[in-house]
């Protein structure tokens, strides 16, 4: 499953109303691709949706009837030049996030400019750009690492559970249920911040995506670092230049 497929399904949860924001599409979209992959279910396979209705019915509120019209919309449209121009798709509803990967250095949504409002790192007001505080290149080992530390709180063992997460990721456990499930956990992992394009990119260039994720998944803990502090600091007397708002 590409992230064309990510994006266009979260685009299509959004337009047919199931999901009331694009961080909420995205994290169900990317969801259900994985189930699709788990299931060895294929755009390209149209036998897939009986599986597939499954599937949804199991992360969104559908009954049978709509779950089957989902499915042959997705096995249908899945297959199809999903760059395509139309209402619905995240081109069209804010996809503002494109990849980037410098040398396995910075592996990490490199946002483009997506709304004017504060900088949460320099406090500049500006153009802004979506930050995901714990890269989407570490969730698959974040998440096992929340699962572990769960099943570790659920037996007692505080100091288990700490020692998997670390203390940079302990915050995380406050809005878990007590027994999660992927969706949940999804969710957690998903937060982003707004910061401009010149902090954004200090950010990365300060840290790799893994140390990014165990230790600086908050604002306050990303202004607790030295060099990004410095950087932030003299940041928020320059001007805007380019990323001006206009």
């Amino acid at each position: 499953m590409s992230q064309q497929h990510d994006d266009w399904l979260a685009g299509l949860l959004l337009q047919e109303g199931l999901c009331a924001s694009l961080d909420e599409a995205e994290v169900i979209a990317d969801v259900i691709l994985e189930e699709m992959k788990d299931r060895n279910i294929d755009f390209e396979d149209s036998s897939g949706g009986e599986m597939l209705q499954q599937c949804l019915q199991e992360h969104l509120p559908l009954l049978a009837s709509d779950a089957s019209v989902l499915a042959a919309k997705l096995l249908r449209g899945g297959n199809e030049d999903t760059n395509r121009d139309h209402e619905g798709n995240p081109e069209n509803e804010g996809n503002d996030i494109q990849t980037q990967n410098d040398g396995g250095k910075e592996e990490e949504e490199d946002g483009v400019a997506l709304f004017d409002g504060e900088c949460e790192l320099c406090d500049r007001y500006i153009k802004l750009t979506k930050h995901h505080l714990i890269p989407k290149s570490t969730w698959p080992r974040i998440e096992t690492r929340l699962m572990h530390a769960v099943k570790a709180l659920e037996s007692e063992e505080s100091d288990k559970a700490a020692a998997i997460l670390s203390p940079g990721l302990m915050h995380l456990m406050e809005d878990l249920p007590a027994s999660p499930d992927k969706l949940n956990v999804r969710y957690v992992l998903h937060r982003t911040c707004n910061i401009c394009r010149p902090c954004h990119s200090a950010v990365h260039k300060a840290h790799d995506n893994m140390e990014l994720a165990l230790s600086y998944s908050t604002i306050d803990f990303l202004l607790q670092d030295p060099q990004i502090a410095k950087f932030c600091k003299w940041a928020s007397k320059q001007r805007a230049g380019k990323y001006a708002v206009t």
